[in-house]
């Protein structure tokens, strides 16, 4: 039975994409901007998600999502290399980072590199008989790219049911 919403089927807990506009959340849903609220109030959701994201049992933090790409727990696939270096918001590590649903990571570029030899004239005049002529030094590419790696995204409003 739907209560108006169209979330009554949907347990407490569950994240969602909106694209509304903000501050028009549906009923019974609240916005993931590290938010304080109260455990008494939102019992359930306090049930499911604890002190994961700050605050104590009087009053609690939603989850930050704001700005980030949200990632599935690696649970084992091996996908997330760094899966074990996960942390909380605060910086504390979990006992079962990459099990740990609210875990974060830094952004990182994937090490590499881009060298390439440079060719100089060490010869004399303009001809050039033999490769002695010729030496060879490493070099660096200019830089390139903004301030950040990411993929093609969109934004959207994380919201979390709380009741």
């Amino acid at each position: 039975m739907s209560n108006g919403n169209g979330s009554a089927d949907v347990p407490v807990g569950t994240v969602i994409m909106w694209l509304g506009q903000k501050g028009q959340w549906p009923t019974g849903w609240l916005y993931c901007d590290n938010s304080s609220v109260s455990a008494s109030q939102y019992q359930g959701l306090f049930n499911v998600i604890g002190t994961t994201y700050g605050g104590d049992s009087s009053n609690f933090n939603l989850p930050d999502f704001r700005g980030y790409f949200v990632r599935g727990v690696d649970d084992g696939a091996k996908i997330d290399p760094d899966a074990a270096d996960r942390t909380l918001k605060d910086g504390s590590k979990p006992a079962s980072p990459d099990t740990t649903p609210g875990t974060y990571q830094s952004d990182e570029l994937k090490s590499h590199t881009h060298g390439y030899q440079q060719f100089q004239e060490t010869g004399q005049g303009n001809v050039k008989n033999d490769d002695s002529d010729w030496g060879n030094a490493d070099a660096t590419s200019d830089a390139t790219g903004g301030s950040e790696t990411r993929p093609m995204n969109v934004a959207v409003f994380f919201l979390i049911k709380a009741e």
